[in-house]
Formats: C-alpha cells, sequence, structure tokens
C-alpha cells in the first residue's frame, strides 16, 4: 500500500458518494489512525481530498471551486478554533506550570 494507492481510491469518489474511514481501512489493511494520517500527508502535498463530517460521511475528491471553497471554509474554521484552544490553555496554564518547575535557590556556603 502506498500514498499513491490511498489517492486513487478516494480520487473516483463525489461528496454525495464518499469513501468511508473504514472501507479504506479494509482495503489496505490499516488502522482509521494510519489512513486518517495518510490522508492528512496526501492533504499536506497538495491533494485535493474533501471530508464529510455529516452523512454521507468519508473521503471524496474535490473537483469544483464551490467544493473548494467548502473545504476551504471547513478546515479554516477547524483551525481557528484549535488556535483558541491553544491560546486559552497556556494562557490559563502556563503561568502555574512555570511557577511549579522554579527551584528555590539554596547557596551551599549559606550566603
Amino acid at each position: 500500500m502506498t500514498l499513491n494507492d490511498i489517492a486513487q481510491a478516494i480520487k473516483p469518489r463525489s461528496a454525495s458518494f464518499p469513501i468511508t474511514i473504514r472501507e479504506l481501512s479494509k482495503k489496505f489493511g490499516l488502522t482509521p489512525r494510519t489512513v486518517k494520517g495518510a490522508v492528512q500527508t496526501l492533504r499536506g502535498r497538495g491533494f485535493p481530498i474533501g471530508a464529510n463530517r455529516q452523512k454521507p460521511y468519508g473521503y471524496w475528491w474535490i473537483s469544483t471551486p464551490q467544493e473548494m471553497e467548502a473545504f476551504v471554509r471547513q478546515y479554516r474554521s477547524q483551525a481557528m478554533n484549535e488556535l483558541r484552544i491553544l491560546q486559552k490553555m497556556v494562557r490559563i496554564n502556563y503561568p502555574q506550570l512555570i511557577g511549579q518547575l522554579r527551584l528555590p535557590f539554596t547557596d551551599p556556603d549559606g550566603k
């Protein structure tokens, strides 16, 4: 199994008839996590792979400007949400964690 094999399995699919992670896992003998990682790698290389998070679930090949625009909106929203979570977690927790890492300095000479 290569990344190209996964891309070729997704390529004939459309938003209305996507291929599920389960189907890809079964077809290639991979775990769902491995399939997701492969799709992420393909996207990182510029392959136009969309995903439905509502029925019908699965991956499909982006083939129109409208599909690409919908993908961009979804992916941008997801990225912004992740950044908001990161910002909040750091703002709330990091100062306390830094405090936990500080050790009192004791001069061995008692000075």
